[in-house]
């Protein structure tokens, strides 16, 4: 005995088959969207703690700055070289510790970017003549490096590029600002000179 196909089952399939297609759609939409709101996060997180890391490591660089000058009796400790926002950065700074001696104490250093759009520190020994050098990438991704100082007039002030020698022995710089960009948003590390003195530019 054959049994007859209700039009009606048929008809409740395929409505239970396009409510189940509706909801996959919308659960694989809300997941591809979730996916995309956990990347830009996760983009944001690294870009943050990749910041975080270059403000620490200047800091405790701009701190030294003033032990290594002293110490090594060289002046001036610090310059800057090169047209606004391709700056180099020229100073002295206390490397600590380090297990090649030349590299321990007060060393040479510069800051700058490079061509692969890198922030690094090359630092090598004060003693004339030296051919070692080091290299530590620390930022990726920036662009247009600018070194500016602050000169301080009475209870206002003013940012300047250039730190030239008559200048210097007028008005010493308080700060110093290291700004950059990244991905079109510009970033800026701000300091004060621990012991801002004329050894400094002079």
């Amino acid at each position: 005995m054959r049994v007859k196909k209700s039009p009606v089952i048929l008809l409740e399939l395929l409505i239970a088959l396009s409510l189940t297609g509706a909801l996959l759609s919308i659960l694989l939409s809300s997941y591809i969207s979730l996916s995309k709101v956990e990347n830009v996060l996760y983009r944001q997180k690294k870009e943050a703690i990749e910041k975080s890391i270059f403000f620490s490591r200047m800091q405790k660089i701009v701190l030294s700055i003033p032990k290594a000058i002293d110490h090594a009796s060289i002046y001036p400790g610090m310059y800057t070289q090169g047209p606004v926002g391709q700056e180099t950065l020229y100073f002295l700074f206390d490397a600590g510790i380090s297990p090649t001696p030349a590299f321990s104490g007060a060393v040479w250093a510069s800051l700058q970017l490079d061509k692969e759009k890198q922030i690094v520190l090359y630092s090598w020994p004060i003693e004339k003549n030296s051919k070692k050098m080091r290299k530590e990438i620390l930022l990726k991704g920036a662009s247009d490096l600018s070194i500016a100082y602050f000169i301080q007039e009475g209870k206002s002030g003013y940012w300047t590029h250039r730190m030239d020698a008559q200048t210097v022995e007028q008005k010493l710089p308080v700060m110093m600002r290291i700004s950059y960009k990244k991905k079109g948003v510009v970033h800026a590390f701000v300091c004060f000179f621990p012991k801002p003195h004329l050894a400094y530019f002079s």
